[in-house]
């Protein structure tokens, strides 16, 4: 089986980092495993770090069945910006062209939301060649761009994107079944697509890859290490944020209870921040005053696997209307054993609650989140139980090696079902392009 990804915002194994797969990534290599012949179309602009990998488009063969083209599109400084919609249109355009240029046809197109610009020069290809369809459902644009509206201008926001709301819908009904990071993601697909949920459509959360065991030694070395670089107490009760510092994460919430346990004069509470993005600065300014907050930069996978292993409580702290569902976060917490505190409704409490893996506060709230800091120290039995539970739940449910075995059994029925379909109609009806189940 041949299959094309499309995805331009993630980076890609063996050419950008280690070998942390994030989803499409993840994707790419089972594929290649289960004996398919893999093309992931990206862009030359990394998203995570915002710098150039190519000056012009190019193509990197990883193994004889897998390769990524990367498209070259203009570099943009942030993640909302004129810039991005600029970068996105001219990477899309390009592939238009591209596509329109190859004689090859796969057996299979796969693109996921967001980055609507591309996917719907996808569909158009997909339906044009007669070739299944599959759309990921990863976030739900262009919706989440009303939240930047006030409420009471919604309906003017959503008059203002109504290009891109026709055109998500364009795309969902094109689309031959979908894949989604969760089920309130795959209904808002759906909702898009006209139609109720059929086997084509299916529930893959993004998942994690647990990190390797380290040697005590090792894993002790490695800690009196980031001490040294970081300043990190060995006592604490400590607190870990691994991510973005982007909009969607309510720092500036954990900054200000870090402030409120500063000034009680309680020490034994430290909050250990990693990761970077639009608002680090901000942040680090913030807290350059606070003796219990080490912000690290970021950092590669065994020394973020290490601080976690260290760590007491994962901190899922999004922000007040943030839109994400179930975010890699809390599986990489849970398959670190570490119970989780979230501030992000919806799904994600859900689980915290019938898993019994962490507890919730509220978003914005100083005085909720202390609380819930103090009631994880205070209750040490419930948080070795959380642990135990996050460890078993991750295995089961949430494991990189459980979710992305199954999605490419999912993708070779999709592709299975679309040829069987197309036999039958030219058996019944003669020659013709047959879409499969489009609606």
């Amino acid at each position: 089986m041949r299959v094309w990804v499309f995805y331009i915002y993630e980076p890609v194994p063996q050419i950008d980092l280690e070998d942390t797969s994030f989803r499409n990534g993840e994707i790419c290599r089972r594929l290649v495993d289960a004996g398919h012949e893999v093309l992931w179309w990206n862009s030359t602009f990394l998203h995570f770090t915002k710098r150039q990998r190519f000056s012009e488009s190019t193509t990197c063969r990883i193994s004889n069945q897998y390769s990524v083209r990367f498209v070259h599109g203009p570099g943009y400084r942030k993640n909302v910006s004129l810039g991005r919609v600029w970068h996105n249109r001219i990477v899309a355009s390009a592939m238009a062209k591209e596509l329109a240029q190859r004689k090859e046809t796969p057996d299979l197109m796969y693109v996921g939301i967001p980055c609507l610009e591309v996917a719907d020069v996808v569909a158009r290809s997909a339906v044009m060649r007669g070739v299944p369809l599959i759309v990921d459902a990863h976030d739900c644009w262009p919706d989440l761009y009303l939240r930047l509206f006030p409420r009471f201008l919604q309906f003017a926001g959503r008059v203002l994107m109504s290009t891109e709301f026709r055109r998500v819908k364009r795309i969902c009904q094109a689309a031959n079944g979908f894949t989604a990071v969760s089920a309130s993601y795959l209904k808002w697909a759906l909702g898009y697509a006209g139609r109720p949920a059929g086997p084509a459509d299916s529930v893959f959360p993004l998942g994690y890859r647990a990190g390797r065991l380290l040697a005590d030694s090792e894993a002790q070395t490695r800690f009196r290490d980031l001490q040294v670089k970081h300043g990190l107490p060995s006592d604490a009760f400590m607190l870990i944020f691994v991510g973005t510092f982007g909009a969607s994460y309510d720092l500036e919430t954990v900054v200000a209870a870090a402030r409120e346990f500063s000034d009680r004069g309680d020490r034994g509470i430290h909050f250990v921040l990693v990761g970077t993005g639009d608002k680090f600065r901000d942040i680090q300014s913030a807290t350059a005053d606070l003796g219990n907050v080490t912000i690290t930069g970021w950092l590669n996978k065994e020394d973020i696997w290490v601080l976690m292993q260290r760590a007491k409580v994962g901190l899922a702290s999004y922000a007040p209307g943030a839109t994400q569902s179930l975010p890699y976060k809390p599986f990489q917490y849970m398959a670190a054993g570490l119970p989780i505190l979230s501030s992000l409704p919806g799904e994600l409490e859900a689980l915290l609650r019938e898993t019994g893996v962490g507890r919730q506060c509220q978003a914005g709230s100083v005085r909720s989140l202390v609380e819930q800091i103090v009631w994880f120290r205070e209750h040490s039995e419930d948080r070795e139980a959380m642990s135990e539970n996050a460890r078993r739940v991750f295995r089961e449910s949430f494991d990189m090696d459980v979710i992305y075995p199954r999605l490419v059994r999912h993708f070779e029925r999709v592709v299975s079902q679309f040829e069987a379909r197309r036999s039958a109609h030219l058996a019944h009806q003669g020659p013709a392009v047959v879409g499969g189940p489009r609606a």
